[in-house]
């Protein structure tokens, strides 16, 4: 009853046993609470259940009932057993603690409680028994599944209160193997988190097996077409055209990007792999150079598993490009006694027409797109200027036009009885060498231009007699043209009056700047043309011009007076006049300007360098790098050359001349383009000397490197040639020396353009090599085919081959190929018919 009201009634007896009742409320009360004591703590092994009696105990009420494990709760009025424990989350792995607690509440609600300690240790962790791994496995075909599902998984012990395991894999695939086609390499890994800890796996919980699995494949990669192919080459030399002869190929086993492919081309598809007509290499074929006509590529392509699959197909290079006419400044032709006269159109087409394949002497000329339209018949009614077109139609059908005039004449009275005559000349330097494709003006009476031929002549052809006519030359191009360091050197003798000149010609050559005299300033505008300061002389023109029928009144100062630069022709006589002139190259005081495509070289080259020392070194990035170029001047009047240094390794900070240049001596405005140019010279070479500093440069390397892999003289802008006594030219070069004191000479491998180009009867094909070696000169026609080879063994330095005109078989144009163990340089040549 405790906790609850019970109504209780009182009866009381008097004795004569009456009575009387009377009721009241009891309220019942326990004052004393139960008292409980806990199972002892225990400890239990991963494995064994925690709630079970047997092991952990439980509180009983009964003391009959009380084992040696039991706790024991007692209350006067009997108690409530609640037990609650702590998250059995806490044991992990087989191994926590979990706090139960054990509640005694009697009817009163008074409540007393304790705690059991339930220790549970892993006694028995995982060992990596009784884990098995899949086996190794070959497998066949490359689409064959490699999932585990195929290949096998491990197998282990299921998860129990001790461990808890799990699986995975990575795979390493290997294309290369020489076993298999496709070897993937796959490691498992079993984990018993019970053990593993990610932030330390060296302590254990993990074990790992690789497996090996094979896939075996016979089947080739596959191209997706092997079709033929055209290319257009519009390029205006016809010089070989790289076309993208790229395929595509796949395979099911090796990636894309790891099938082999190499390749061999057929030029011409003739079948015939002779030197110069088969190429090969490897890859895909997309920078190589071909020339016009039809060839063939075989790819061959092989898998990782060695399987090989082939594709060929003939792809083609056509002259798309039509030819680009120049017609003839008109042509004056006489008509013949018989009243007609027949002009071929091939007579009416300059010299200078150019196709970018065929040569010349294989263009069709024709006065229509009809290629045998070849000429046309002219009558007395023609008399006058006919506008004509001239067709030219190159070898592969292209064809282009030009628009001139035949104007026929009847100078002989067959139509009309007037008589007309020619004026004609000759335009040739001081030495009477003709100078070539000077325009030459007439004007007067009637008007008209024309150049000079190859020997320097020219006419002007059915002039009207009584009347009068002006003759001007000009010719104002490549004003380099016989320009050296070595003529700077001779106008400062002649301005010193060591060594005047002799002629007026090269006084009028000297003055540079055209202000009537010779002195240091025509020494300066020369030098910033050498060292591509200027492009031009600002002042003055290539070459001047003095009529050859003049005598200077003061040959030693030509200034004097004014001597005539054209020719004036009063009253034109019945006689022909020759009007000849006397052709004068700006800057060249000795002689050496080519005049005409047959003019010789004069130059006079010996074999033997003309070194520039330099301490070779590597440098860091970031590194200040100064370099020193020592030399004797020993014997040595002047040089020039062009300094190329690599822009992308090196950026250039500084010049610092020495006691024997100035900041005159350089060019320094091709900077950005890894270029510095240099002039210098003195008046009298020394008989003796040692190496000593020129001029240093200055550099911010923005790489790693070394100067004898960047820096290289060579002729590139200003042409490298140095001067003794007596005029020898030498070439120049840049010796580097290694801290061993050995000497090397960088990348000083140079193949020159051929002198004279184009050319007729001969010509000089010119190199210089960085160390002596065996060298193959080949010449090859536009086809790619060998004509010509020159071979032998070279010493270090400059060198020159001769070719005669005669020994190539048709005119045209060329490539020459210098080959050497570590260099290889081609260019083109043109040889006029």
């Amino acid at each position: 009853d405790v906790g609850n009201n019970v109504q209780v009634i009182f009866r009381v007896f008097d004795c004569h046993n009456n009575y009387n009742d009377c009721m009241v409320n009891v309220e019942v009360q326990d004052k004393s609470g139960p008292s409980i004591t806990c199972p002892p703590n225990v400890s239990l092994f991963c494995g064994q259940d925690y709630t079970n009696p047997t092991l952990v105990g439980t509180v009983e009420t009964d003391p009959t009932l009380q084992g040696p494990l039991d706790g024991l709760a007692i209350d006067n009025c009997g108690a409530n057993i609640t037990v609650t424990q702590s998250d059995a989350g806490t044991v992990a792995c087989g191994a926590g603690t979990i706090y139960r607690t054990y509640a005694a509440t009697d009817p009163a609600g008074t409540l007393s409680f304790c705690v059991q300690t339930i220790t549970v240790i892993n006694n028995n962790p995982f060992t990596g028994a009784n884990i098995n791994f899949p086996a190794d496995i070959t497998l066949n075909g490359c689409n064959a599944p490699t999932t585990p599902a195929t290949t096998g998984s491990p197998t282990f012990p299921a998860p129990n209160g001790c461990h808890t395991l799990v699986s995975g894999y990575t795979d390493l695939p290997l294309t290369n193997a020489p076993d298999a086609c496709l070897k993937i390499l796959r490691t498992w890994s079993v984990i018993d988190w019970c053990q593993y800890d990610v932030n330390n796996p060296s302590a254990g919980g993990i074990w790992t097996d690789v497996q090996v699995i094979k896939v075996m494949d016979g089947v080739g990669p596959t191209f997706a077409s092997c079709a033929n192919r055209t290319f257009c080459n519009f390029k205006d030399d016809c010089s070989p055209l790289a076309p993208d002869l790229s395929v595509n190929v796949s395979d099911l086993c090796t990636p894309t990007n790891q099938i082999t492919l190499t390749w061999t081309v057929d030029l011409n598809d003739d079948g015939i792999a002779d030197p110069g007509f088969t190429t090969m290499g490897t890859g895909q074929n997309s920078t190589n150079n071909y020339p016009i006509g039809t060839h063939r590529i075989s790819y061959r392509a092989t898998d990782g598993c060695g399987n090989a699959s082939f594709c060929n197909y003939l792809f083609t290079i056509e002259d798309c490009k039509a030819p680009t006419p120049v017609c003839a400044n008109g042509l004056v032709v006489e008509i013949m006694p018989s009243g007609m006269v027949q002009v071929n159109a091939s007579s009416l087409l300059d010299p200078s027409t150019r196709d970018n394949c065929s040569t010349n002497n294989h263009l069709q000329v024709s006065f229509s797109p009809d290629v045998t339209d070849l000429s046309n018949i002219y009558t007395c009614d023609d008399l006058g200027q006919n506008v004509v077109e001239i067709w030219v139609t190159d070898e592969d059908g292209n064809a282009d036009f030009c628009q001139t005039f035949v104007e026929i004449q009847d100078n002989m009275g067959a139509c009309t009885g007037v008589p007309l005559i020619a004026v004609s000349g000759r335009i040739a330097n001081e030495s009477n060498l003709g100078l070539e494709n000077a325009n030459v003006e007439l004007n007067g009476n009637m008007a008209g231009n024309t150049t000079t031929g190859a020997n320097g002549t020219y006419q002007f052809n059915s002039l009207p007699i009584g009347f009068d006519y002006t003759v001007t030359p000009s010719l104002n191009s490549s004003p380099l043209n016989g320009v050296t360091t070595f003529d700077l050197l001779l106008t400062n003798q002649h301005i010193l009056g060591s060594v005047p000149f002799d002629s007026p010609y090269k006084l009028i050559a000297a003055d540079a700047n055209r202000n009537g005299s010779v002195t240091v300033s025509d020494i300066v505008e020369l030098r910033k043309l050498i060292l591509h300061v200027t492009d031009l002389l600002p002042n003055n023109s290539s070459w001047r011009f003095v009529d050859a029928n003049y005598t200077f009144p003061n040959p030693s100062n030509p200034f004097a007076g004014v001597f005539p630069e054209v020719c004036n022709i009063n009253d034109l006589a019945p006689t022909s006049p020759s009007v000849n002139f006397i052709a004068i190259k700006v800057g060249d005081v000795n002689g050496t300007a080519v005049t005409s495509l047959n003019a010789p070289v004069a130059e006079d080259r010996n074999a033997m360098d003309y070194s520039f020392k330099v301490a070779d070194r590597k440098f860091d990035a970031g590194e200040m790098v100064t370099v020193n170029f020592d030399a004797n001047l020993a014997g040595m009047l002047g040089y020039q050359f062009t300094l190329s240094f690599d822009k992308s390794v090196l950026q250039f900070e500084n010049l610092t001349p020495t006691a024997n240049t100035s900041v005159e001596n350089f060019g320094l405005n091709q900077l950005e383009k890894g270029f510095i140019t240099t002039s210098w010279y003195q008046l009298a070479a020394e008989k003796m000397g040692a190496d000593e500093t020129q001029f240093s440069l200055t550099f911010k390397a923005l790489k790693s490197g070394k100067l004898s892999d960047l820096l290289n003289i060579n002729s590139s802008q200003t042409i490298a040639e140095s001067y003794e006594k007596g005029g020898v030219i030498r070439p120049v070069v840049v010796e580097f020396e290694n801290q061993n004191g050995a000497t090397v000479f960088g990348n000083q491998f140079e193949l020159y353009q051929n002198i004279p180009n184009p050319f007729t009867g001969e010509t000089i094909i010119r190199f210089q090599l960085p160390v002596a070696s065996n060298a193959s000169l080949t010449i090859y026609n536009v086809e790619g085919k060998a004509i010509k080879t020159v071979s032998g063994d070279y010493a270090k330095g400059y060198h020159e081959i001769t070719i005669e005109g005669g020994s190539l078989p048709t005119s045209g144009v060329f490539y020459y190929r210098l080959q050497t163990p570590g260099y290889t340089a081609t260019r083109k040549m043109t040889l006029l018919d």
